[in-house]
């Protein structure tokens, strides 16, 4: 059997399950409006991003600040393969994202600024060179958050970011899908 199907059976069956025997605070588990972007609720995520040169897994967790306000913290990996070159990067990234407006308290349009800090590794095998390299710099964002349940929603982000010690280029794009969890 495919793995791929057991695991979205598991998945279903979880929320199936949990429609039914939810304990946080005996919210419903299908979206109710009302309960998201509210200060203090916290939530934890995962995606898969794209760019230019690579592709991205990001964790993050985030905190709502207030009800326009979120504080994010995320950690990447960058794998891929830029023209000759290969390229595995790890960074750390914090920052804020502001809510521009919603729409019926479960779509929520964002944007936001961040720092980071990380490495690149640079390898180039027909050429025979390697470089390791210290990167840090600053990125703007715009992101659609869309609630499926009260506790999970699906965000779609497209970033910009800049580094000025990055041997790729000063500037790239990325492209990214995810999924995050709240808690109350």
């Amino acid at each position: 059997m495919n793995v791929k199907k057991i695991v979205c059976f598991v998945f279903v069956c979880y929320l199936l399950a949990g429609a039914t025997t939810n304990t946080l605070a005996q919210k419903p588990i299908w979206h109710d409006g009302g309960v998201n972007h509210t200060k203090g609720i916290s939530n934890f995520g995962i995606s898969y991003g794209r760019s230019l040169r690579s592709n991205l897994f990001i964790g993050s967790y985030g905190r709502y600040m207030t009800n326009k306000w979120i504080f994010n913290v995320n950690a990447m990996y960058e794998n891929g393969q830029y023209e000759l070159t290969h390229l595995d990067g790890y960074y750390v990234s914090s920052g804020f994202d502001r809510t521009l407006f919603k729409v019926k308290d479960f779509m929520y349009f964002n944007t936001g600024l961040a720092a980071y800090i990380g490495g690149e590794n640079l390898s180039a095998p027909e050429l025979g060179e390697t470089k390791n390299s210290f990167v840090f710099g600053a990125a703007g964002n715009v992101n659609v958050e869309l609630f499926i349940f009260t506790q999970f929603l699906v965000q779609v982000k497209a970033e910009k970011y800049y580094s000025p010690t990055s041997k790729l280029g000063h500037f790239f794009d990325v492209y990214s899908v995810g999924l995050r969890y709240c808690f109350y």
